[in-house]
């Protein structure tokens, strides 16, 4: 049984642990910015796009915990580990796909859209 309960847990750590290395914590007051704000920037763009892909993930993960406890408590191996397999493919590729978007994004400046000050500002002088 403990060997079972290692297997399932493998992934769980694999893809919190790549989460962490790829995308750090999410940063919740720009989360917040993107939606309350009335021109959103590019850094408050990226947060909001790093916190969906934690929920993706922590979805994933508790998903296969709440997997590992009915497989304890019923001591016998899963018949249909497809569905978890799936829920993780969608996890590790919004993780793969964010953190490109993360890693290749240019630092805020006023042609990306730094804040509303700078937004506006780039507009007058694009007029």
């Amino acid at each position: 049984m403990g060997q079972r309960v290692v297997r399932g847990l493998g992934p769980v750590v694999a893809m919190v642990a790549a989460a962490w290395l790829v995308l750090r914590l999410p940063d919740l007051g720009q989360t917040i910015a993107f939606f309350t704000a009335s021109i959103p920037t590019l850094s408050t763009g990226d947060a909001a796009m790093t916190m969906l892909a934690w929920i993706v993930v922590l979805t994933a993960t508790c998903l296969e915990l709440v997997s590992v406890v009915r497989q304890v408590r019923r001591s016998r191996s899963r018949r249909n580990p497809t569905p978890i397999a799936w829920v993780f493919l969608a996890a590790g590729l919004t993780l793969l796909a964010v953190g490109a978007v993360h890693h290749s994004l240019p630092g805020p400046s006023v042609c990306c859209g730094s804040g509303p000050a700078a937004m506006r500002e780039a507009i007058q002088l694009a007029r």
